[in-house]
């Protein structure tokens, strides 16, 4: 007699709404082949995942304020400067400002990145018509392929000890990171110079203006005083002859009361010498000792050369160095994950095919 108060079939997960899970793991174990295979596969697309994601490689260097061997070179010019009238001064502090400020400057980072092989090997992949691309590329390298952090900004109590800048570059690979990394930091420290030098060439040249002025000035006003002298020892000459003086007066012990606007005291012989004297003066520089110092300073600005100035605004504390591993993807992380995505997977297909397989 066949009771029909019961299922003919009943599942043997569901045993009064609840999961034998001993034959549910019974039935795992047995399938165990389709779990390792499936896993395994679920792994190997999980590790040409990560190799097909773009790779992102980080050099890192840390810098400080220069110290007296990187400035050598502007230390030895400021006694120069100083002596010739150009007071200039730039501090350690003020030189690593300027190279932080230009290493976060878009426009420089966009002008060295299209000089780089790194890019050009970038662009390489889209059409060489496709400007919109390239544009994107570049934009995207010079506003997140670039950071740098201060250690003023930070927090923690163990970066407020010295105060110094860390400067990073992201990059497909290791050599490319440090290889544009080390490149842009000569690039800025460049433009630091250039900005130095040029400030320096401005002062000086203010400086050469106002002396040559100075100068122009003080050779018209003895110019227009020799003029003058000139045409009064003309008078002179010419009164002296009317009065038949020939000969100084006071050689002969004779006392006269001199005319102190044209003096014939010389005599015609000695006044024509004079004359003849003061026509003769071209360079009024020669007789005036205050022309000659200026001459001399103008020379002196003029001789600067500024060309062979070299300095470095900032000290190493890390070169940029290659890095030994990347940021991402970490392919570690990603295979894994592929595995328990694998198992968990595998293990739904042998219980859905189990249960499928009972109720047939």
């Amino acid at each position: 007699m066949i009771d029909n108060s019961k299922p003919a079939f009943q599942s043997p997960f569901l045993r009064d709404d609840e999961i034998d899970l001993i034959e549910w793991l019974l039935i795992v174990i047995k399938s165990y082949k389709t779990v390792l295979i499936i896993t395994l596969c679920f792994g190997l697309m999980g590790y040409g995942i990560a190799k097909i994601l773009p790779q992102k490689w980080t050099s890192d260097a840390v810098v400080v304020a220069p110290q007296t061997q990187e400035l050598t070179s502007l230390d030895e010019l400021k006694p120069q400067l100083a002596v010739l009238g150009i007071d200039f001064s730039v501090g350690e502090k003020e030189l690593l400002s300027l190279f932080v400020r230009d290493f976060d400057s878009q426009i420089l980072r966009r002008e060295y990145l299209v000089t780089t092989d790194f890019y050009k090997r970038l662009i390489e992949k889209v059409g060489p018509n496709d400007e919109l691309a390239k544009r994107q590329i570049l934009d995207s390298l010079a506003t997140k392929s670039f950071t740098s952090f201060s250690s003023e900004l930070s927090k923690t109590p163990s970066d407020t000890t010295y105060s110094y800048n860390k400067l990073s570059f992201t990059a497909d690979t290791s050599e490319d990171a440090q290889k544009t990394l080390e490149g842009f930091i000569s690039v800025v420290n460049a433009s630091v110079e250039k900005h130095i030098v040029g400030k320096i060439q401005r002062l000086i040249d203010i400086n050469l203006s106002s002396e040559e002025a100075k100068y122009d000035m003080a050779l018209a006003r003895l110019k227009n005083a020799q003029e003058v002298s000139i045409n009064r020892l003309g008078y002179s000459l010419s009164i002296a002859d009317a009065a038949g003086v020939k000969r100084p007066l006071y050689s002969n012990g004779t006392a006269i009361k001199d005319d102190p606007d044209f003096s014939i005291a010389l005599g015609s012989d000695g006044l024509k010498r004079k004359l003849e004297i003061e026509k003769s003066i071209t360079d009024l520089a020669q007789l005036n000792s205050g022309l000659q110092d200026s001459k001399m300073i103008i020379n002196k600005l003029r001789e600067l050369k500024l060309a062979d100035l070299n300095f470095t605004a900032y000290k190493y504390m890390m070169t940029p160095n290659e890095p030994v591993k990347k940021d991402s993807p970490k392919t570690a992380l990603i295979v894994l994950l592929a595995l328990i995505l694998g198992v968990i997977t595998s293990v739904g297909l042998v219980t859905v095919r189990h249960v499928i397989k009972s109720r047939k």
